[in-house]
């Protein structure tokens, strides 16, 4: 079964996602995405699968696309 990482996004960083012109996103480092990511140095790749959501309407438009890698 693959693990889904879900983001919200604003339209104008989804639209370019979207567009493949942003390859990668960013957040700021902290304790909450730690937690959600639960990353470790034996746990590399905790999420199979990425989706991008502009919004937070059950309707909004979402992007799926495989998890090639997370950084620190």
């Amino acid at each position: 079964m693959n693990k889904t990482l879900k983001l919200t996004l604003n339209k104008q960083w989804f639209d370019l996602i979207e567009k493949g012109i942003k390859t990668e996103e960013y957040r700021e480092l902290k304790d909450y995405w730690h937690k959600r990511i639960k990353f470790s140095p034996t746990n590399t790749k905790p999420f199979d699968l990425i989706e991008f959501t502009n919004g937070y309407n059950k309707t909004s438009p979402q992007v799926t696309f495989e998890l090639v890698n997370i950084r620190l």
